[in-house]
Order: C-alpha cells, then structure tokens, then sequence
C-alpha cells in the first residue's frame, strides 16, 4: 500500500468510497454521478499504475473488491428499491448482478491466458448501463419485467466467456486496431447524437454500450473467418 503504489491505490480507494456514496445518495440520479467518479478512478488507476512501474497483486485484489461494490452492488440496491414496491420478495433477484460481478471479477483475477480481450461484460459497463438508464427512466420506470429480463440478461454477460473487446493497446496501427477505433467513434457520434437529437446526454452510455457488443460481436466473427482461411 506504500510507496508508490500509494497513488494508484488511493484511486482504487476513491473508487470504494464513491461506490459507498451511491448508496447512500439520496436519488438515483446522484447515485449516477458518484458511479461515474468511480469508474473514472477505476480507469485511472491502473493507468497510473502501469505508467510508474507501481503495478501489484494488492492493487489487483483492491480493484476488484472496489468494482463489486461500485458496479455490482449499487446497481442491484438500487434496482431492489425499485421493484421492490411491486414484486415483493422477488426484487432480490437485483442481486444477481452482485454475484454475478464478484464471480466476472473474481474469474478475471485467477486468469493466466494473458487474453487481449475481455471474457464477460466488464462490471463498470454493468453499473454505468444500470445507474444511466434509471437515471433516463426516473420519471417513466421501465416495466417491472423489462427490468427483471434485463438482470438476468446483464447478469449472464457476466458471467460468460463470451469475447468482448479491450480498450487496450499495445499500437496504435489501424490494422491491429481497426475495432477499437471505429468503437471510439462511434462512442463519440452517439455522444453528440445523444446532446443534440435525443437531448440527454445519458443516452450515450446505453447505445455505447450496444455499439461495444454488436462491434465485439463482428471481430470475433471476423476473426474466426480469418483463421480459416
């Protein structure tokens, strides 16, 4: 924790405490914006652990436990309070998502294949995708069972292999990159759609994250075609 692993572990810790705070926030829409700290401190912190040679086994462990409680927990308290009114005791099934992220996070921890990609939906984009659209929805709350269809769909993302891509890069070349650049495109256009179109700039984080496994979805396929030929 000393040293200078000191700096990226602080930020690991600003993500923990905005995790907390968006539990205790007092509308869904403040929840959002202590998720969004939390995720730019989740983003930082192995950066900058990476750029002072700071990277450690504890930082490892204190990111996941950080991601848990920022991007699985707060999605399912808040999603519990929701349908909680209508559905009774089966509102814990919010809780999927909690498991589901300790279980993503804990399989990301023991993997050894040194993969470029991502196995499983990342549970930052979980808790982002969750706290934007209630955010979005505030006023108008989705159908209990679009919500419960939707925790169970997020939760098995989760918790499948399936091949998602990374915004890791150890080029910049198109050739080698040729995804990652049109993703973060295609992030920035729907941004701007999102302002000037649909007027919510929150609409960003749910087609981003569509845009992510529909272009995830044709590398995969891309490059298995190219490995037969």
């Amino acid at each position: 924790m000393f040293g200078k692993a000191i700096i990226p572990n602080t930020l690991t810790m600003l993500n923990l405490v905005m995790g907390c705070a968006a539990l205790l926030a007092h509308n869904v829409q403040d929840a959002f914006l202590f998720v969004l700290i939390a995720a730019f401190a989740d983003l930082l912190d192995g950066l900058v652990a990476r750029a002072i040679g700071a990277a450690s086994e504890m930082g490892k462990q204190l990111d996941s436990l950080a991601d848990v409680v920022s991007f699985g927990v707060v999605p399912s308290f808040w999603l519990y309070k929701i349908l909680q009114p209508d559905i009774k005791m089966w509102a814990a099934l919010a809780f999927l998502l909690a498991v589901a992220a300790a279980f993503r996070l804990a399989r990301f921890n023991l993997d050894t294949s040194k993969s470029t990609g991502f196995k499983g939906l990342p549970v930052p984009a979980n808790g982002l995708f969750w706290l934007s659209i209630l955010s979005l929805t505030d006023t108008e709350p989705l159908s209990n069972q679009i919500l419960v269809g939707l925790i169970l769909l997020f939760a098995l993302l989760m918790a499948s292999t399936l091949p998602l891509l990374s915004f890791k890069f150890s080029n910049f070349s198109w050739k080698d990159n040729a995804m990652k650049f049109i993703l973060i495109g295609s992030i920035i256009v729907s941004a701007i759609g999102s302002h000037f179109i649909l007027k919510k700039i929150l609409w960003t984080v749910p087609i981003a994250l569509l845009l992510y496994l529909i272009l995830s979805a044709v590398q995969h396929l891309f490059g298995k075609q190219h490995e037969k030929v």
